[in-house]
This record gives structure tokens, C-alpha cells and sequence, in this order.
């Protein structure tokens, strides 16, 4: 059996627009797209490659310096049974300032997870000078210790310049050995 001609011809060109489909429709897209990204991956890698290496030394010696500065300001954590000497330095630096007339308390201290805070109440009297000055030496002692509150309180009519100040100070110990 023999295919007429014309069914030849007519399936010879629906294979042809197949083709023709095929390749304008998908193919063609497809290497379109394709060489957009061979475009975008090179452009990428000129980029890459134009950047500079970092300078490992230049880096290590800033994290060095950076390690140092953190070191500089970093304070030991005193234990439970030390808190006493904070208290000592506290009201240490009040006496080196001239100020002998002040009270100094502490309350319960309080437990965190690893640490805990003994909270202390300081209260004197002097001149303003030598108030900042003993609370500039307190803010600096070895162990950490914070200024919760400050309260300044002067007598407009007293021209010796002579303050009260109440303080609540907050000295911070190692936690670990647990509240019993």
C-alpha cells in the first residue's frame, strides 16, 4: 500500500512546523537564557577577581588590639565572701576623699543565673567636688560595681558648698557557688 503524495506532503510539513515550533519556541529561549547567565556568571567573576584579598596581618593585629582593649576593661568577678572588700573599697574611697561622715548598708543580695548582685546604700555627706571624686574612685575600683541611683541634695543657702549624697550601688560577685 502506497501513501498518496499529498498525505506525505501534508505530514512532511506538520514535521516541519514541529521543527520550526520546537526550535522558535523552546530551544531558541532556551540558549537565550543560557547565555544571559554565562554573561552574568562571568560578569560575577570579574567581580570576585577585582576584589582585594583581605590583609590577614592588618586583620589579626586590629582583633589583637581589640582583644586588648576588651582585657584592659574586664573586672574579676570576686566571690561571695569577697563582697566585704567591696564594700571596704567603697567606703575606702570616701575616706581617701576627706568624707568621714557616711553610712554605708547592704540588703539581700540578689541571684541570677551566673552571677548574683549585692545591692549597697551609701549615704554621706561633704562638699560636691569631693563627692565626684570619691564617686569617680568608686566607678573605677577592681571590682564591678554600679551607680543604680545617685541623689544630690544642697542647701541654696549654704555657701560652703556642703551635699548630701545618697547612693545605691549595685556589686556584682560570681554567682556559681549557688544560693543554698
Amino acid at each position: 500500500m502506497q501513501v498518496p503524495k499529498s498525505d506525505r506532503i501534508k505530514t512532511a510539513g506538520i514535521i516541519a512546523l514541529m521543527v520550526a515550533g520546537y526550535a522558535l519556541l523552546i530551544y531558541r529561549p532556551g540558549v537565550q537564557q543560557r547565555n544571559a547567565e554565562h554573561e552574568r556568571v562571568a560578569q560575577l567573576q570579574e567581580q570576585i577577581n577585582g576584589f582585594d584579598q583581605p590583609d590577614l596581618i592588618a586583620l589579626r593585629y586590629e582583633a589583637d588590639q581589640a582583644q586588648a582593649r576588651l582585657d584592659a576593661v574586664r573586672y574579676t568577678m570576686p566571690a561571695e565572701q569577697e563582697v566585704f572588700l567591696v564594700l571596704d573599697g567603697v567606703t575606702g574611697s570616701l575616706e581617701a576623699q576627706g568624707i568621714l561622715d557616711h553610712t554605708a548598708s547592704q540588703s539581700d543580695p540578689r541571684w541570677f543565673a551566673d552571677y548574683a548582685v549585692q545591692p549597697i546604700h551609701l549615704e554621706f555627706n561633704g562638699d560636691f567636688t569631693d563627692a565626684f571624686a570619691a564617686l569617680h574612685a568608686i566607678e573605677t575600683m577592681d571590682r564591678p560595681v554600679r551607680v543604680d541611683r545617685l541623689e544630690l541634695v544642697g542647701n541654696t543657702n549654704d555657701t560652703s558648698g556642703h551635699i548630701t549624697a545618697v547612693v545605691q550601688l549595685s556589686a556584682f560577685f560570681d554567682g556559681e557557688q549557688g544560693h543554698e
